[in-house]
């Protein structure tokens, strides 16, 4: 199955949201009662550390961005990760660089 995207999924999520390490440390942190510290954080964004699905919910929720999305691109994750690195990257980028136009073509 595709969990051990997630966390990559998310930390494409929170780049896409333009918003910091630190700022998503910190409100998870906050909404969850924890002290992740900046590196455990770090490894679960890079599917390094394992953690729970209410973690996860939680997470989730600090994201304008519905679960099933973050679920989907964790799928979409897996699906590619016989890609070369650089040939996702490169197609992340162009897809958030896209979302970021369409954005401020609505605005």
């Amino acid at each position: 199955m595709f969990e051990g995207y997630l966390g990559s999924a998310l930390r494409l999520v929170r780049v896409k949201s333009c918003k910091t390490q630190q700022e998503v440390l910190f409100e998870l942190n906050k909404r969850t009662g924890s002290h992740f510290s900046p590196e455990h954080f770090d490894g679960m964004e890079k599917d390094i550390e394992v953690f729970s699905t209410e973690i996860f919910d939680i997470w989730c929720g600090i994201f304008p961005v519905p679960k099933v999305k973050i679920l989907k691109i964790a799928q979409h994750l897996e699906q590619n990760s016989h890609r070369p690195e650089k040939e996702l990257l490169e197609e992340i980028v162009r897809e958030i660089e896209y979302q970021r136009w369409k954005n401020s073509q609505d605005n």
